[in-house]
């Protein structure tokens, strides 16, 4: 064969196998790209990148758990459902946001940091929940489809809102928490002034 010459397999097989690498580069850059838009828009809004520690944990556990769930029940998930990881967390996120804000908010106002932790806590476990029941029950209805796309999607849409929602009970007092004691022991010019440290209270 001539140097320049180039081979490959075709046919409908080597066609999909191509669409399917193709789909899933698709997904990756853009689950990538919407979490790099997503996040930066987090720090640039609390204007510290300690934030994302925060607030991060609670929807990667989401989104985990979900594609889990898919794992099992499914052995596999659909060209629909590649692209729902980025979907959950330009959601979900909005959960960890809120409950973070109303922390600092309650710290500005001189409580406790314990204190503003509970408080917080049961707010967002109230009001977040509405969110997060609307918005599983808006995915979950295409559960209801003879559409398997659709009702994969629907379904992983529908358990990953109600996790995320329940992963920031524990997770994001605990991530304070966290945060405040590593800033403790940090530098004052790597602090967030923000952030009040937890030996306060």
């Amino acid at each position: 064969l001539h140097p320049e010459l180039k081979w490959g397999i075709g046919g409908n097989l080597a066609q999909a196998e191509a669409e399917k690498e193709s789909l899933l580069s698709d997904a990756a850059w853009a689950s990538l790209l919407a979490a790099l838009l997503i996040l930066g828009g987090v720090v640039v809004y609390f204007r510290s990148p300690w934030s994302l520690i925060i607030i991060i944990v609670p929807v990667l556990l989401g989104i985990s758990a979900a594609y889990a769930f898919a794992a099992v029940a499914y052995g596999y998930v659909n060209t629909a459902g590649l692209f729902l990881g980025a979907i959950i967390l330009g959601n979900g996120i909005n959960y960890p946001i809120v409950l973070l804000s109303r922390y600092r908010e309650f710290v500005s106002l001189g409580m406790a940091p314990a204190e503003a932790r509970q408080k917080a806590v049961w707010n967002a476990f109230r009001a977040e929940f509405v969110g997060a029941a609307v918005a599983a029950i808006a995915y979950g209805s295409l559960s209801l489809t003879q559409f398997r796309g659709f009702s994969q999607f629907g379904t992983i849409g529908f358990i990953g809102m109600l996790l995320v929602w329940l992963a920031i009970i524990p997770c994001v007092p605990a991530s304070i928490v966290i945060v405040e004691r590593l800033q403790a022991r940090l530098p004052s010019f790597l602090r967030d002034p923000k952030i009040k440290s937890s030996e306060d209270g």
